[in-house]
């Protein structure tokens, strides 16, 4: 799977969420200067690694975004507020 590059720009609750996942306990790697669909962060803990999308409440997926999201193999998360971060945190485990 390719894609190409393109400008991202970060959402304003970025920076909120990476902090309270890493006092959650998870790895955070910051990948949202990539762009092109690639989603923001990869998130790790217990061994386990997925990559997530940071959105604001009202947020919506660019195309590159979706098309990245349909084609991963993997887990992906769209994380919008602190709520969304403790659950994912009840759920991993």
């Amino acid at each position: 799977m390719g894609f190409t590059n393109h400008k991202s720009k970060r959402d304003t609750n970025h920076t909120l969420i990476t902090t309270y996942l890493l006092q959650l306990g998870f790895s955070v790697y910051d990948t949202s200067t990539l762009g092109s669909g690639f989603p923001d962060i990869i998130i790790a803990r217990n061994k386990e690694t997925a990559i997530a999308e940071i959105k604001t409440e009202k947020g919506k997926l660019s195309q590159g975004q979706v098309d990245f999201i349909s084609s991963w193999q993997g887990k992906v998360f769209i994380l919008r507020n602190i709520e969304d971060c403790v659950e994912l945190a009840n759920k991993w485990g």
